[in-house]
């Protein structure tokens, strides 16, 4: 007479399609944030080519290019996640990402004319 253990079976299969569905938010997560992105480039991309004096093909390319930056960065970040685990992955970002902030915040910043010098007299009162 054989005794089988069915407490194991069920929770393993439960657990599966839970991961499965965990996983497949995030993907979708991750890829609304890539599009999201995108869309917020396209909003300064004329006055960037306004500025650098680029032509529609390059305005694409320049899209192109960082759609691809995001994309692999952000395989990188998986890649780093995976091998030293989430946390110690999110806390090395966000040290490195505060250190280049308070750099940009010590860095003198150029004079620039203000903006109610070049306005006409009138207009201020």
């Amino acid at each position: 007479m054989t005794v089988t253990d069915t407490s194991r079976g069920t929770g393993t299969a439960a657990t599966s399609t839970t991961h499965r569905r965990h996983a497949f938010a995030l993907l979708g997560s991750v890829r609304i944030t890539l599009i999201f992105t995108l869309a917020a480039l396209a909003v300064p991309l004329p006055e960037i080519g306004r500025a650098f004096g680029l032509e529609r093909a390059d305005l694409i390319l320049l899209s192109t290019a960082y759609g691809l930056t995001f994309a692999g960065l952000l395989l990188f970040g998986a890649r780093l996640s995976d091998r030293y685990g989430g946390r110690r992955a999110l806390t090395a970002g966000l040290i490195v990402f505060a250190a280049a902030l308070n750099l940009r915040v010590q860095r003198p910043r150029p004079s620039r004319p203000s903006r109610t010098s070049s306005l006409p007299q009138g207009a201020m009162q």
